[in-house]
């Protein structure tokens, strides 16, 4: 059972302050688990995962090994692999826990297109994206970074990253879709590889894919409740019935799934979209189910969409605190995205930002006190 919370991201403006401004409204707030997920850009975030990769890529280049640009590279991944360590202590001086992207689907963040970008200038013959779930070279890449990032000393710590207790989870890629091959077969077999991969590592933490939810074609009336009926190359069920995956997970975006829809024909999406997740996860994958993103854009109609943002909120939480007042798969829920102030460049219409919105702070207090609630009942029995 998980008391959750708030999805962050961090800036390096300031960056130290910033880490810890963000973590304590979390704590005050009730959360327990926070997801971070890296960014490939110095300039933007703190993140290591893509650095990790581009450090490799300039090792395997042997012409390029004693020259200054590896030495900056060097430098770079040094300097935002400390940074993660940073966020990491943080998190646990606060009672955090975090679930840790390795790589995102999307280019926003970077991602799998930067993957097969290296490998495109290493002469593989890359076609599309899509081509980081079978191009070995790009796959070699991604365990790579998952080793290094796994193995990684903290430096303020000094324990592995594979051993810490903050860290609750890995999650293989945020958002996975491969477009090329909607029958699943492609994204089934990579999950597989590298959750395998990632086990031989680390059997220490929970592992989870990164899944939005779509269903795909193991239960095929289930791809009825798929926004516009659509797959996306993945499948909720038999992804998630890897063996190394330990708990499901999904996505909640009504308004960007379903696009000129009415609020009612969203709300009516949402709450089909949790119960059928909660109960394929209780009766089929027999796995504890995390909504790791779920939010509502406040861009356009500031009050108004607030109001709907919190009514969102509502429901998603009453569902799983529904769910895991019975002992069933709803273990939790984050929503998209806590930010604190002066990260004004990060602002997508989703941020939550406390001071701004007590109200939105209260629901998140009032859900995560609940299941603490149910939490502590528990441990007495």
């Amino acid at each position: 059972m998980l008391p959750i919370i708030a999805a962050s991201c961090f800036h390096p403006i300031k960056f130290q302050k910033k880490v810890t401004d963000a973590a304590k409204p979390q704590a005050h707030i009730g959360s327990v688990v926070a997801s971070i997920i890296p960014y490939s850009k110095p300039q933007t975030c703190v993140g290591v995962a893509i650095f990790t990769l581009e450090l490799f890529h300039g090792v395997a280049n042997r012409a390029s090994q004693y020259s200054a640009s590896l030495f900056r590279r060097f430098h770079s991944f040094y300097k935002w692999a400390t940074g993660l360590d940073f966020v990491i202590s943080e998190a646990k001086q606060n009672g955090l826990l975090l679930i840790l992207s390795l790589v995102n689907n999307n280019e926003e963040f970077g991602g799998k297109k930067q993957y097969v970008q290296w490998a495109r200038e290493k002469g593989q013959p890359i076609s599309s994206s899509d081509d980081f779930f079978t191009n070995d070279l790009v796959k070699r890449f991604y365990k790579h970074h998952v080793k290094t990032i796994l193995t990684r000393k903290n430096s303020i710590s000094e324990i592995q990253y594979r051993d810490d207790p903050t860290i609750l989870a890995w999650e293989l890629i945020n958002e996975p879709r491969c477009n090329n091959d909607i029958s699943g077969y492609t994204l089934q077999a990579w999950i597989e590889e590298m959750s395998a991969y990632l086990k031989t590592i680390d059997n220490n933490h929970l592992l989870e894919i990164g899944l939005e939810g779509f269903y795909g074609d193991s239960i095929t009336d289930r791809k009825q409740f798929n926004p516009g009926n659509n797959g996306v190359g993945t499948d909720f069920i038999s992804n998630n019935l890897v063996l190394g995956i330990d708990f499901a997970t999904i996505h909640i975006y009504p308004e960007q799934w379903i696009p000129g829809s009415n609020l009612m024909d969203q709300f009516v999406f949402l709450q089909s979209w949790i119960q059928w997740h909660i109960r394929d996860s209780d009766e089929i994958l027999n796995k504890p189910l995390l909504i790791t993103e779920f939010g509502r854009s406040c861009q356009y109609s500031y009050s108004i969409d607030l109001e709907v943002r919190e009514n969102l909120y509502k429901l998603v939480y009453s569902y799983i605190y529904a769910s895991a007042k019975e002992g069933g798969a709803g273990a939790g829920s984050l929503f998209w995205q806590l930010l604190v102030h002066g990260q004004d460049d990060l602002r997508d219409g989703y941020e939550v930002i406390i001071s701004e919105t007590p109200s939105s702070a209260f629901i998140v207090y009032d859900q995560s006190q609940r299941l603490l609630t149910l939490n502590n009942a528990v441990a007495i029995t």
